[in-house]
């Protein structure tokens, strides 16, 4: 018998040996994934990308006017970590099958909620999310066709497919300042600490935001400790809701407690956040405290000529490049002062 099953296992492999290869086969549109974070949004595409092999695409291979999967076998998968806005509309966080309408001019991208399709069939318009439409562009030959981001910034990304010569750019907008401070939010209500206060009223003001539950998170986080970036947030909270005269008394409070060098900080980082006046008022008190630190010479020449004040700007870059210790950071300031002279 063991003769027997032997001799009818050998028949049958030659049987069993082409669909164990066929199941092994690289792919001809193989399987790939390109992932992106938006400001602390994450954005992810999962597709399976056709190659052109010398065939006509749009029109042809990719028929004008009728449902295109966006790739190849199973539907495109595009993921968001969070609600998004894909080109001014509102898009729920989820994973959302990706379907195209190719035209010679404008095109309609849909996300449906339906991202199990094999390609198109099985599609239903009851699923939608959302349909936008969009313009492609020229570009260089693209063999596979690809998905990729560019245009990024901390709120903002172009989610694009590339194939041939053709790129289909989608907008992302995402409201990063809001999430983070949803987050901050979160965890201020679930281990109240000074870290955590302080941390979601440096937001509110670094983006001018929310600024009354800014000043209650701040003054919560003092009631613990007190600590010179904790004073300064609240000084800079006070002067952005109109309280001149008690912003003005707790910078006061803040500047006896603080080293310059930590004055200097707060004050490059308010420059960096937009606000130039109250930039100008921490870093000249470092500057007149600690003459020789260059950097924030350099930060309120940086402030000064976003105020477009041109005199005062050139004068604190001559003295950044002055102080400077090395020839790198004299070529960045004096790039920055010739901007300045122009002014």
């Amino acid at each position: 018998m063991k003769a027997l099953f032997r001799i009818a296992l050998l028949a049958t492999a030659p049987l069993l040996l082409p669909a164990f290869v066929t199941a092994q086969a690289p792919q001809r549109s193989p399987k790939a994934m390109t992932m992106q974070t938006i400001g602390i949004t994450e954005v992810s595409v999962e597709y399976s990308r056709p190659a052109v092999r010398g065939r006509e695409i749009w029109g042809a291979l990719v028929p004008y006017g009728q449902l295109w999967r966006a790739g190849a076998n199973l539907n495109t998968r595009v993921s968001f970590s969070d609600a998004v806005r894909i080109a001014g509309k509102d898009l729920a966080a989820g994973t959302y099958g990706l379907q195209m309408i190719p035209t010679e001019k404008n095109w309609t991208v849909i996300f449906s909620k339906d991202n199990q399709n094999w390609g198109s069939s099985g599609y239903d318009p009851a699923n939608d999310a959302l349909r936008i439409e969009t313009t492609p562009r020229k570009a260089p030959f693209c063999e596979w066709m690809s998905f990729g981001f560019d245009e990024l910034g901390e709120e903002k990304g172009t989610l694009f497919l590339h194939w041939e010569e053709l790129v289909v750019p989608i907008p992302i907008t995402v409201d990063t300042a809001a999430l983070m401070l949803g987050k901050l939010q979160a965890e201020i209500e679930r281990a109240p600490s000074p870290k955590a206060h302080l941390e979601a009223a440096s937001l509110c003001l670094a983006k001018s935001m929310q600024l009354d539950q800014g000043l209650e998170w701040i003054d919560a986080a003092l009631a613990e400790r007190e600590s010179f970036e904790a004073v300064a947030v609240r000084a800079g909270l006070l002067g952005l809701l109109g309280e001149a005269e008690e912003s003005a008394s707790t910078l006061e409070v803040a500047f006896a407690i603080g080293k310059p060098d930590e004055v200097a900080a707060m004050g490059s980082r308010l420059q960096s956040q937009g606000h130039q006046d109250m930039a100008v008022t921490f870093l000249e008190r470092a500057t007149r405290d600690a003459p020789t630190l260059w950097w924030a010479w350099r930060s309120l020449g940086d402030a000064h000529k976003a105020r477009g004040r041109r005199d005062e700007a050139v004068s604190a870059y001559q003295k950044a490049i002055d102080l400077a210790p090395g020839d790198n950071q004299v070529r960045v300031i004096e790039a920055s002062l010739i901007e300045a002279e122009k002014l």
